[in-house]
Formats: structure tokens, sequence, C-alpha cells
């Protein structure tokens, strides 16, 4: 892995999200979600300062670029980096995250699938109604060039867990 492709980030426990500060390589084209984060920093309009867009990862996306060694990973307000089993821990205290769920998201993004968590799973308390795991979308991806991964057909597959 070089140096250039590696992002860094700060989780957000109370979010339950990995803010990108620092955005590099081809993975934030395919991962992720752009969102106005009000911690402080704004971006300047002509006429009102509007929140910065950060780069927001699940936390199974988090672990997965962490694996991978794609992702520097540290806790708000710290400096010290954590290592793969520290992210395992934050990971796994999530709300809906539990390491089959991470692993069956890791296999098909592997497989070359795109995997988001279904709209709407984002609001707090939201599962499957399965269990307690939030819902995945998945689809066929097709490569574009520069514009990265875009759904290649209308339909998807909802997939749900079960508790475990």
């Amino acid at each position: 892995v070089r140096e250039k492709e590696v992002s860094q980030a700060v989780w957000d426990a109370q979010g339950q999200m990995a803010i990108v500060e620092t955005p590099k390589g081809k993975h934030v084209q395919v991962m992720g979600r752009w969102a106005a984060i009000n911690r402080g920093e704004t971006t300047t309009t002509d006429d009102a300062a509007a929140p910065a867009k950060k780069l927001v990862l699940e936390p199974e996306e988090t672990l997965l670029l962490v694996q991978w060694g794609l992702l520097i990973l540290r806790l708000e307000g710290s400096a010290k980096t954590l290592s793969v089993a520290e992210v395992h821990e934050v990971v796994f205290a999530c709300n809906g995250v539990s390491p089959s769920f991470c692993s069956a998201y890791s296999h098909l993004r592997d497989l070359g699938f795109g995997v988001l968590r279904h709209p709407g799973s984002h609001q707090e308390g939201e599962t499957s109604g399965v269990g307690r795991h939030p819902p995945l979308r998945v689809w066929t991806p097709e490569r574009t060039g520069k514009k990265g991964w875009r759904q290649a057909v209308p339909d998807f597959v909802l997939l749900t867990f079960d508790s475990e």
C-alpha cells in the first residue's frame, strides 16, 4: 500500500461512524457517503457559512479499510492511532454491527459487488426488522472510469440478517 492511498479518519462514537479528514485513494469514490458535518469547521459561500462536507464511513466500511491498510483511525480528541484489534472493539460496540455482519459485507465487496446500507437505515434505532442489523443494498457494479462505480441494473438485492 502506498502512502498516497492511505486516508486518515477520526471515530465519532456518538454518530457511530468514521469521519475522514484526509480522503485519499480510489476507495473514496466507491465507499462511504459525503455529508455535511458540523464539527466547528465551515466552508464559506457568498451569503453564509455552511457545514463542511466530509466523507463519512459506516462501521463495516471503516473496519474493512483498516484491515486493508487503507485507513488510519484514531479516536476523537486523541493522537493515538488505533490497532486493528482496537478498531474491531470500537466497531463491534456499535448498534447493529457484529462479526458476521462485517464478514458478509467484506465477502460481498471482495466478490466485486457494490454494497451500501439501505436508504433510511441511518435513522437512529431503525433495523431490518428481522434482527438488529441494518439491511444492506447489494448490486453488480459497472466500471465507469473516473466516476467510480455506478449501479449497472435498476434492481438490487436487499439483504437482512437474523439476530445472533
